[in-house]
């Protein structure tokens, strides 16, 4: 079969990659569109190219395609053309963050385009609060989601239950055997060394975060701070309150959080990694974080699923630092569906 898929987004980006390896390994053609984020007009809403590159993935820069266009606003003509040109047998597409209800980025231009041309399209929901309530018109015929979780809450936002199916995230699978201890972090009265890792997003509410742990460090605490690709924010004053205690790496995130005695994040799909990892997640969840979701599923998720620890204010941070904190990684893979099928049941439904 031939298959059209279109990632913007990073983290969409590694669901999405070890489908297109194992639909290519199958033998199927797969046109793979993806988008830098190297200029003003793409920061905020590319990033996969990079995720492509790294993983050896041939793929399509939109921007080499079409210029610098205005990528929220799609026009029919480029996916018509595209559809003209390569004639897919499908469409697959990745679930990029989205502010606007009625953005028509190449994600939700092409689930149009497919139910134009009576294109089956399947889009991968990889994490719970990816998808967003949008108009009808931007349905794909197939979601792919990863959890229970998600499920809930893409149901709640409007998705039909028929065409909702759990998967599980294919970029999840590599973890399925790692370690299934439980991984014990002492804390700092005892330990020697402890080094945080502090996965920036694009929240507001990453000056107040990280403040705290500033705030909080021990003596013989460290942290580094890894800045999230759509931020656009200048840290140099924050960091610098931190002193000898920061840690100045080039290591990419993955190879950090390797490092990482305890990761520190508002809701990143880091800090789930850093879970499935056995490395101590603590999730700092303020009012304004992941609100929906957390009404939905009766907590955040990864808290919910004993793979990290909520903090929401200082004193809350300060006493889980005081603790030993442990990840339930049996528990979590359950609740996560970790069991290295993923991308084989993503094939499968999108196939079908």
């Amino acid at each position: 079969m031939k298959i059209l898929a279109a990632v913007r987004h990073p983290g969409p980006a590694e669901a999405v990659v070890p489908v297109i390896k194992l639909l290519r390994s199958q033998g199927h053609q797969v046109i793979l569109l993806g988008l830098n984020n190297n200029s003003i007009e793409t920061k905020t809403l590319g990033g996969s190219v990079s995720i492509f590159n790294r993983n050896n993935i041939g793929h399509i820069d939109m921007v080499d395609m079409v210029g610098n266009s205005d990528f929220r606003k799609v026009d029919s003509k480029v996916t018509n053309s595209l559809i003209d040109k390569y004639k897919p047998d499908r469409i697959l597409v990745g679930c990029s963050t989205q502010e606007e209800k009625l953005i028509r980025c190449i994600e939700n231009s092409l689930i149009i385009a497919g139910s134009d041309y009576s294109i089956p399209t399947l889009q991968l929901v990889e994490m719970w609060g990816c998808w967003t309530s949008r108009p009808e018109i931007f349905y794909p015929d197939r979601f792919a989601v990863s959890d229970e979780f998600t499920k809930k809450v893409v149901l709640k936002r409007g998705a039909p239950k028929k065409r909702v199916k759990i998967t599980g995230n294919p970029s999840f699978d590599v973890f399925h055997n790692c370690n299934r201890s439980q991984n014990l972090i002492t804390n700092s009265q005892s330990a020697n060394t402890r080094d945080f890792v502090y996965i920036g997003q694009v929240s507001p509410d990453n000056f107040t975060t990280f403040d705290w742990v500033l705030k909080s460090l021990g003596t013989n605490d460290r942290v580094a701070f890894a800045k999230h690709p759509r931020d656009l924010r200048n840290y140099d004053s924050l960091l610098s309150q931190a002193g000898n205690k920061l840690l100045v790496t080039d290591l990419s995130n993955d190879d950090l959080l390797k490092q990482a005695d305890v990761c520190l994040t508002h809701s990143s799909t880091m800090g789930v990694k850093a879970s499935l990892l056995g490395i101590p997640t603590i999730n700092f969840i303020l009012d304004n974080d992941q609100v929906e979701v957390r009404q939905i599923c009766g907590g955040l998720p990864l808290v919910l699923a004993e793979g990290s620890y909520k903090a929401d204010s200082l004193e809350a941070f300060r006493n889980l630092l005081k603790q030993d904190l442990v990840v339930n990684q049996s528990k979590l893979r359950s609740s996560l569906n970790i069991d290295g099928m993923s991308a084989v049941r993503v094939v499968d439904y999108l196939l079908s």
